[in-house]
């Protein structure tokens, strides 16, 4: 795999969330989570979309293999249509060792080939930072989303998650009691798409 680098911002919003809320991450990064993520991610995947498999999509999988040797990935990488959405667009499914695009909308027959590997390189980069670096990045999409999807309990606290102070330092500006663990725990279901 080549070696991709996560963007600075991508590791203070980390190293923040590893100070500032340790109780989280411990979660997120616990086995039980991480079983319970992917279950929960094959589980999206069979309800929202249909495998386009290698056979009938022989062209489509020429590009995404091209754009895999290029990115030095070996996972294996499975490709879907979403039926649930019309938009262009192109989403991973992260799963340990697994790749999974789900495209939406007619976005396969609008973009050019080239455009569609652009896209695939895209998506695939989030694989490379999610299965890279411990999966500690998959954990910080994990907790992020699980504070999106809680965003009445968030609008309180009406600072940036992470901000710098004029030491330069960064610190989680969220307190610890609008961030309760089992809110979050009961979210875990709405943490299986990667914003990073």
């Amino acid at each position: 795999m080549l070696d991709v680098r996560p963007l600075a911002y991508q590791e203070e919003i980390r190293e923040c969330l590893k100070a500032e809320e340790s109780e989280l991450w411990r979660w997120f990064s616990s086995e039980k989570f991480l079983d319970a993520y992917a279950d929960d991610a094959r589980l999206e995947i069979l309800k929202c979309a249909y495998r386009l498999d290698r056979e009938n999509h022989g062209a489509l999988y020429a590009q995404a293999d091209q754009v895999r040797a290029r990115l030095e990935l070996s996972a294996p990488l499975t490709l879907y249509q979403s039926q649930l959405s019309t938009q262009l667009n192109a989403s991973l499914s992260y799963l340990p060792c697994e790749a999974h695009l789900i495209f939406s909308g007619p976005i396969l027959t609008t973009l050019a080939p080239t455009e569609v590997q652009w896209v695939m390189g895209h998506e695939l980069s989030h694989f490379m930072l999610f299965d890279g670096f411990g999966g500690e990045f998959l954990v910080t999409d994990q907790i992020l989303h699980a504070m999106a999807s809680s965003q009445a309990r968030f609008r309180r606290a009406r600072r940036p998650l992470c901000s710098r102070r004029s030491s330069g330092r960064t610190s989680a500006s969220l307190p610890s009691s609008d961030l309760r663990l089992s809110s979050v725990r009961s979210r875990k279901a709405a943490c299986s798409r990667g914003i990073l």
